[in-house]
């Protein structure tokens, strides 16, 4: 059925639908296309429609193949709402087991090529295996949007794939098609002899690569940076990618990788975030070809892509923390076979400074505008402070870009009650924006308490910023995290808070804000050393 729009437009191609459906003519071919419908209407946002449309036509389809189809752009519509489908294992699991019952067909129609050819030098005709390995991709690629959708894991307090990455994924970890993705014996592969290799940075968009090239330039190695869209245009999807990869277990006449010619005479392509870039590049740079480094920050720890992603191809993978390295590897498997480093950020400081006046009755939070960085907690903190000690007239300060520019359907009902909150007579004309900043050591002069409130973080360079300016530190124990060591593994224990309770204790506690402000930033200085970060990323580039 053709896209649709909102408003009125979709209002009709309802009515269309429903009357297709209700036309004994026409039942069989409106059953057969109500995935497809249901999936555009998620596309527009018309999430109840999508959800409608689902439920009609499940209470009448029969096939196994379009109840599966339905039953999973349901949950998606569902899960984009900011809810939690209650049959969403059993939806996940049941796409598996059906892109299971493919492979081993598959496996069936090469392994019946293999037998019927005549003499070794013929070559295998899969053309019968292609079309079901395709089919098998498709239900695996259908499970996992269910199981990393981000409104379960970035979005939340808490996420199920990091509390229990055994259980909540139990079934693709045991499927035959994702055990068949993964590495079996690493080979490991030669690194280049020279000691100063040439470098090509990879990302689909990144802040954090700048300390990276400029220490491979530090270092004599020659550096070029490029973006996915430089490599490949329209950037490739990540079902397509993990298509590519199943088809070529089963199809040995897959056409040979070809090495990108901006890629030529490059030693070592490093990939910032283990994401679509990543994948891409372990799918179609060929194993004689450069190595392959990826950095893999925090988010991409609950997302499809790390599964998608080929790790026998990948030579080395760096961490920003190590708890996050154990959360990984928890999570997938196959990156316990690759080397892998941690390398934390080093952050520049300009030295702790004068605060201006109020900055110690000031609090702040740097890059506030992301669901995961929980300002409504920051937002308490800020009302238990004016509440207990209104005479310090206490105030937050939000640097960065607002909440609502970067906002998802399933974040809506949190921005609707941040902006509840922040409306709360109490806290009137107690609350900054700064918009986007491009000095944020100028918006910090004002802060003299610096929070961490997030979900999620991997060691949260807003922070360490707001520390080595001299604000004193208020730092949440990142709860998704908290199960693999988190906050409390990199701070020390005095700085650590779990409610907006204990926050608000912690600021009313510290008698001298300047003296501890500065002794935070001095221990701040010695655990985000540009020197060591440097040293770090000249070692995972170089053999």
């Amino acid at each position: 059925m053709d896209e649709v729009a909102s408003g009125g437009e979709t209002v009709d191609a309802l009515s269309r639908w429903r009357a297709e459906l209700a036309d004994p003519a026409t039942t069989t071919v409106s059953l057969r296309r109500a995935a497809s419908f249901a999936e555009s209407l998620v596309r527009t946002h018309d999430l109840a429609g999508a959800r409608a449309v689902a439920d009609e036509a499940l209470s009448l389809a029969t096939g196994l193949d379009v109840i599966l189809d339905l039953r999973c752009v349901r949950a998606v519509a569902i899960l984009d709402e900011g809810r939690v489908p209650d049959d969403l294992h059993d939806t996940a699991n049941a796409l598996i087991a059906r892109a299971d019952e493919r492979w081993v067909s598959a496996l069936k129609e090469v392994a019946k090529a293999k037998a019927q050819r005549a003499s070794r030098r013929e070559a295998i005709n899969v053309d019968a295996a292609r079309p079901l390995a395709l089919a098998a991709a498709r239900r695996l690629w259908q499970a996992m949007r269910l199981l990393f959708h981000r409104g379960l894991h970035t979005s939340r307090t808490l996420s199920p794939l990091a509390q229990s990455p055994d259980e909540w994924l139990s079934a693709l970890h045991s499927s035959a098609l994702y055990r068949a993705l993964q590495p079996s014996g690493r080979r490991r592969r030669k690194w280049w002899v020279t000691r100063r290799p040439t470098v090509a940075s990879v990302t689909s968009g990144s802040f954090f690569l700048g300390p990276v090239e400029e220490a491979a330039l530090g270092a004599g190695m020659s550096v070029s940076s490029l973006s996915l869209a430089d490599l490949v245009n329209p950037r490739p999807a990540l079902s397509a990618l993990l298509a590519e990869r199943v088809v070529g277990l089963v199809d040995p006449a897959v056409e040979p990788l070809v090495l990108p010619g901006v890629l030529g005479g490059v030693d070592v392509v490093f990939v910032d975030w283990a994401d679509e870039a990543a994948v891409w590049a372990s799918v179609r740079l060929p194993v004689s070809g450069p190595r392959l480094v990826v950095r893999l920050h925090s988010v991409e720890a609950v997302s499809a892509a790390v599964h998608v992603v080929d790790w026998s191809r990948v030579d080395r993978l760096v961490f920003v923390s190590e708890f996050l390295r154990r959360l990984t590897h928890a999570v997938v498997p196959a990156t316990r076979s690759v080397e892998s480093v941690v390398v934390s950020h080093g952050v520049v400081s300009a030295g702790v400074g004068v605060k201006s006046a109020g900055a110690w009755s000031t609090l702040g939070l740097v890059g506030w505008g992301q669901v995961v960085k929980d300002p409504l907690f920051a937002v308490e903190v800020l009302a238990l402070l004016r509440q207990r000690d209104p005479q310090r007239n206490w105030r937050l300060r939000l640097i960065g870009r607002e909440l609502r520019e970067g906002i998802r359907s399933w974040e809506s009902d949190y921005a609707d009650e941040f902006e509840r909150r922040v409306a709360d007579p109490l806290l009137a004309g107690a609350i900054e924006m700064t918009g986007f900043a491009d000095d944020v050591t100028a918006a910090l002069d004002g802060v003299g308490f610096i929070l961490s409130t997030s979900m999620r973080e991997s060691m949260h360079l807003g922070l360490y910023e707001g520390i080595l300016s001299g604000a004193v530190p208020v730092v949440r124990d990142w709860p998704v995290v908290a199960p693999w060591g988190g906050a409390r593994e990199l701070f020390p224990a005095d700085w650590i808070v779990d409610t907006p309770e204990q926050a608000a204790d912690r600021v009313l506690s510290v008698a001298d804000p300047e003296v501890q402000g500065t002794m935070a930033a001095e221990w701040a200085r010695a655990h985000s050393s540009v020197k060591k970060a440097a040293t770090g990323y000249v070692k995972a580039l170089r053999p």
